[in-house]
């Protein structure tokens, strides 16, 4: 593939503990940064469910030395992009701007993250922002039945708590819980720092001055990996204001860190990503049994999750359940065709090679690897592994792991 012509990629740990990972590419006049903090929701006290979610919105309110607008204009002003988001295992700052704003940009990430004000009357505010942004995911019976479906496959583990929390615990969140959590989380040793795109000559002076200002704590958080023990083997909840019935059933796949990572990868693709693959095809072309169908492999470094979701009319739904159950037991009969093969294997790829012209998805791509692998992981030799998965590296995975348990969770219409 050859897809990292004209860039140049260190990986390494400064004095106070932070790791950072610098690609330089020199074709391109954009920079991306990332902050991320080791730690999401998986990491929120159990009485405070939803606390790194809040910081992450608190962090733009304002710092010691700049407000709000102070914060978000020079990024916007020059074209660029300043967000963040939380999932289970991490709380990620970004940037997106012309390399020339690289220097300013970081200065103002890293004083979001180091030196936040968490006012008290912002925090009142955002409270009540967060509670309508929950209220929206109740809404979305997509978002909610994934939260759902997560709750019951991880009932033993903070995995199976939301992002956001809920509302009774977002409101009881203190000033003082907020600083407690922060002082531990955010300190350098628990950070990686990533940057993709044209790095000029001035950076080696700022990451001078982050490795002598921020300091490191004797705390680095571990993520302690969940277990799929759903009690129930199908959950059914209604909910009002929808006409469909939503489907979401799935089971334990291999972690990131597995050897099945690469074979499972290359079928969840041909059998639903896509609408040419197979379940695509069989389902909605041919059967006309839904409009949405599509597979999802979800990885959290030491476990995973292989998810088929479905939504379609209740008089349906039967029919579906039959015809998914007859797919997934023909495919570990060896039904996989060769077409079917390259076309997981060949998507896989060019999205590999797709994404190596987007500064943002080479610096989150560095910034993962550096955190499962500590690492970085060549794209070429990534495409290799991909490219070697044969029909019966298939077989063997599909039967491994779908002879397990599965999970279904229907959300059906309220009337």
């Amino acid at each position: 593939m050859n897809a990292r012509k004209n860039t140049k990629t260190k990986f390494i740990t400064l004095k106070n503990g932070l790791k950072l990972v610098l690609e330089d590419i020199e074709d391109f006049r954009s920079v991306s940064i990332g902050l991320g903090i080791l730690g999401g929701s998986v990491s929120d006290p159990p009485d405070s469910k939803g606390m790194a979610h809040l910081i992450e919105h608190m962090v733009f309110k304002g710092t010691k030395k700049r407000n709000s607008f102070q914060i978000k204009e020079p990024i916007e002003k020059s074209g660029g992009v300043l967000n963040a988001f939380t999932s289970r295992e991490v709380t990620f700052y970004y940037a997106k701007i012309p390399y020339f704003k690289i220097l300013e940009a970081i200065d103002i990430i890293f004083d979001m993250a180091f030196n936040p004000l968490f006012d008290g009357e912002d925090l009142m505010k955002e409270k009540e922002v967060i509670v309508e942004e929950i209220k929206h995911l109740e809404d979305d019976p997509y978002g909610k039945i994934h939260d759902i479906f997560l709750r019951e496959a991880f009932n033993n583990s903070n995995y199976g708590s939301t992002i956001f929390g809920s509302i009774d615990s977002v409101l009881k969140i203190s000033k003082m819980d907020i600083l407690n959590y922060h002082n531990r989380f955010y300190n350098a040793s628990n950070m990686i720092l990533s940057i993709a795109g044209r790095i000029t000559d001035e950076l080696t002076e700022k990451i001078r001055e982050i490795e002598n200002t921020y300091q490191s704590q004797s705390f680095s958080f571990r993520i302690n990996p969940p277990k799929f023990e759903p009690k129930e083997e199908e959950i059914k909840e209604f909910k009002r204001d929808i006409n469909q019935v939503h489907l979401l059933m799935g089971t334990a796949a291999p972690g990131r860190r597995d050897e099945d990572f690469f074979a499972f990868s290359v079928f969840n693709t041909l059998f639903g990503d896509g609408m040419s693959s197979r379940l695509f095809n069989k389902i909605r072309e041919e059967e006309g049994l839904a409009y949405n169908i599509h597979t999802e492999y979800l990885t959290f470094g030491d476990i995973g999750l292989f998810l088929i979701y479905s939504s379609t009319s209740p008089e349906k739904l039967d029919r579906l359940l039959l015809k998914l159950q007859k797919e997934i037991e023909d495919i570990t009969q060896g039904s996989i065709t060769r077409e079917e093969l390259e076309y997981g294997k060949e998507r896989i790829k060019g999205e590999l090679l797709l994404a190596t012209e987007n500064t943002f998805s080479r610096m989150y791509k560095n910034f993962e690897d550096v955190r499962i692998f500590d690492k970085v992981l060549d794209v070429d030799w990534l495409a290799n592994n991909f490219d070697s998965v044969t029909i019966q590296d298939l077989l063997e995975i599909t039967r491994k792991y779908f002879k397990d348990t599965w999970l279904r969770v229907l959300l059906n219409p309220k009337h």
